[in-house]
């Protein structure tokens, strides 16, 4: 009985971790697999130490079939956790050395492998700071602001964070603390946004909710300890794609609101996870026209979380909005296909507005995300390069969409990223060649390099 037991539990945790390996797709169900993955993702080192321990406790036990299984598991699980521990690292190619910042921060990550983050001193955190009331809205966009702890040293920095919504749903502080935690033990000030999102606004009206975070910490940059020309946006998904376009587009007529048309909102470098840089190339790897067939009509928005929502999420039910599905539908939001509205997707693309001018970038994405496609990073990357852009583009060989928001302390996945994010917002709060040219120029300078304004 015990070996069958053994056995079956073997047969599951295979099963479990051959998820790490599958490409999912949109519309054939993958989103429903899309939670498990990135749980067998985020776990799979300790998968493979329970497979290694099955194996030793099967071969003393004269189970030669269980100690076989779980060999398997081992294997199975160790891949990935391997492969993503010797993820070349992205940095020295495309922004040089960089101990002299490293060696400035303490809590750093040591390397881009391990088991566990650690601990770090806990942060100063002030929740729900209004930066801006929208006249029709009559309610103020607010915000969080992270300090470090008191026996940090400041460095200087300030971190506006866009988090991921697929322009639709979710909120500030949702899944991003462990990483802020890191972040500002560094000495850096974070700011997380509640952007307005879709059908409260549009795309540039979130770029815009953007421009005006970093025109209010700019502003209030004294009060927290922040130097104002060491600001960096980031975000994830769509949070970081909003990040990237009002990065590139400081001052650009149609993606800067009036009532920030005169500030400087140019920022010193930007960061994403796994964000969308080319709309027309989400568009069709999201599978949006077959979603389209499935889904022709707007739904409720207005509709209240479900009972099995509100027991899960008890109070953060209705400010997360799982209840807006399908979330994503790039034709709605955008205002219709690629083919239908091409120039739209071209305006709220970042890869449209790489230039000389750009301010320092870096990418996190997996090869395998289910939303995200990684072609487009990879030509955003290089265009950044030719226009003689510091960036750089961290692939994961096994990671999917999100894969930092669950264990975050345990994924092998999340580590990497979080080792080259300390290391990028590092030299951004370091060495003065990293200063972004002055929002006047770059308001003359926009569209793909080597393209007038009007040709873009």
């Amino acid at each position: 009985m015990r070996k069958v037991f053994a056995l079956f539990v073997a047969v599951v945790l295979l099963a479990w971790t051959s998820l790490t390996y599958a490409k999912l797709r949109t519309t054939r169900r993958g989103m429903l697999w899309l939670l498990p993955k990135l749980s067998a993702e985020t776990f799979s080192l300790e998968t493979a130490m329970v497979g290694v321990a099955g194996v030793v406790v099967g071969t003393l036990s004269g189970y030669l079939s269980v100690a076989v299984g779980y060999a398997l598991v081992a294997l199975a699980a160790g891949i990935p956790g391997v492969r993503t521990w010797r993820t070349p690292e992205v940095f020295s190619s495309a922004f040089g050395a960089i101990e002299s910042a490293v060696e400035r921060r303490r809590y750093l990550l040591g390397r881009p492998w391990g088991v566990h983050l650690g601990p770090v001193p806990e942060a100063r955190v002030q929740r729900d700071i209004p930066f801006w009331t929208p006249p029709e809205l009559g309610r103020p966009l607010l915000c969080d602001i992270w300090q470090p702890a008191a026996e940090v040293p400041l460095s200087g920095l300030g971190l506006v964070y866009l988090h991921g919504s697929a322009w639709t749903l979710l909120d500030k502080d949702c899944g991003t603390r462990t990483l802020f935690r890191h972040l500002v033990a560094q000495g850096h000030v974070v700011m997380d946004v509640a952007y307005r999102l879709y059908p409260e606004t549009d795309i540039a009206g979130m770029v815009g909710d953007a421009k005006r975070a970093v025109a209010w910490l700019k502003a209030n940059a004294a009060e927290y300890g922040v130097d104002p020309d060491r600001i960096v946006l980031g975000g994830a998904s769509a949070g970081g794609h909003v990040a990237l376009l009002a990065a590139y587009t400081a001052g650009h007529p149609e993606l800067t609101p009036a009532d920030v048309r005169d500030a400087d909102t140019s920022v010193r470098g930007v960061l994403g996870w796994y964000s969308p840089v080319d709309l027309a190339a989400c568009y069709e790897h999201y599978e949006n026209a077959t979603l389209a067939e499935m889904m022709p009509d707007r739904p409720d928005w207005n509709t209240p979380p479900s009972p099995l929502m509100r027991r899960l999420l008890g109070a953060d039910a209705e400010r997360l909005g799982f209840q807006k599905v399908p979330a994503g539908r790039l034709d709605w939001i955008v205002g219709g296909s690629p083919q239908q509205v091409p120039e739209r997707y071209a305006l709220l693309s970042p890869i449209t507005h790489v230039r000389a001018g750009c301010p320092p970038t870096l990418l996190m994405q997996g090869r395998v995300d289910i939303i995200v496609p990684p072609g487009p990073s990879v030509e955003m990357q290089e265009r950044l390069r030719r226009a003689g852009v510091e960036a750089a583009l961290l692939l994961l060989p096994h990671a999917d969409h999100g894969f930092d928001l669950l264990g975050t302390n345990w994924s092998p996945m999340a580590r990497q990223a979080l080792w080259h994010a300390e290391r990028f917002l590092a030299l951004m709060a370091g060495p003065e060649e990293f200063r972004p040219v002055d929002s006047e120029r770059r308001s003359t300078s926009h569209g793909v390099a080597g393209i007038a304004p009007a040709e873009a």
